[in-house]
């Protein structure tokens, strides 16, 4: 199954939840999305697709999907009232507060606001990346992330990025870290009886030192300008 069907069905799935605010959200998040800018694809069949597949993983994102979490141990770093950078754990953030990103096409920092933040209380998949630094001040240091399986994640194939699920990403995969790029090192499962749904104004945040993905309207505002297929 592509990663085109897997999105559909996990969009359409959702409507059987109880989020109904995100899965309006989703789908009008899905028909902005493949109007303004897959439609004009249609000629060239197989962009159309990968458009396609890119809008449905961006906008599931955006709740309409309640699996798209981080583990609750996950960092991140916080920018305080003074301007200072601490290092946090998802669950202590706030609406409002201010965190750090990257700017997926300069690779250099940024900050974004959090929008909104919930830890949920039941079990589900959860897929854990060990990932290396291409950094030579970091030659043999990995680092890791845990996400539910249907995460959406930003990896670099032939120097574009492209967006797929956590369960969906690969050894060697190449992704966006905070010292440039890194590559995935190994990958494992597990089961877990929480996760932090959490979003940004931006829909990017480095978590435990990877550039990945929080909301939908943030990530379609990378499609918009060309930093996601």
């Amino acid at each position: 199954m592509t990663i085109s069907m897997t999105l559909t069905l996990l969009l359409i799935g959702s409507l059987f939840t109880n989020t109904n605010q995100g899965v309006v959200v989703g789908f009008l998040c899905y028909e902005v999305c493949i109007g303004g800018m897959c439609t004009p694809l249609i000629p060239t069949i197989w962009l159309y697709l990968l458009c396609d597949a890119g809008c449905v993983g961006i906008c599931a994102s955006g709740g309409a999907i309640p699996g798209i979490c981080f583990d609750e141990k996950t960092t991140v770093t916080r920018i305080t009232k003074a301007n200072e950078r601490e290092q946090v754990q998802v669950t202590e953030l706030q609406p409002g507060d201010i965190v750090l990103s990257i700017d997926i096409l300069t690779k250099e920092p940024k900050t974004t606001l959090v929008t909104d933040n919930q830890v949920i209380l039941e079990e589900y998949s959860f897929v854990k990346l060990i990932f290396s630094y291409d950094d030579l001040n970091l030659q043999g240091v990995y680092s890791f992330i845990e996400t539910t399986e249907d995460h959406v994640m930003i990896i670099i194939v032939k120097g574009r990025h492209e967006l797929t699920v956590a369960k969906g990403v690969k050894l060697g995969d190449r992704i966006i870290t905070s010292t440039g790029e890194g590559t995935i090192m190994a990958i494992s499962n597990s089961k877990k009886r929480s996760r932090v749904q959490l979003s940004t104004e931006d829909g990017t945040i480095l978590a435990n030192n990877l550039l990945t993905t929080t909301y939908c309207a943030g990530q379609q505002k990378l499609v918009q300008e060309g930093a996601i297929i």
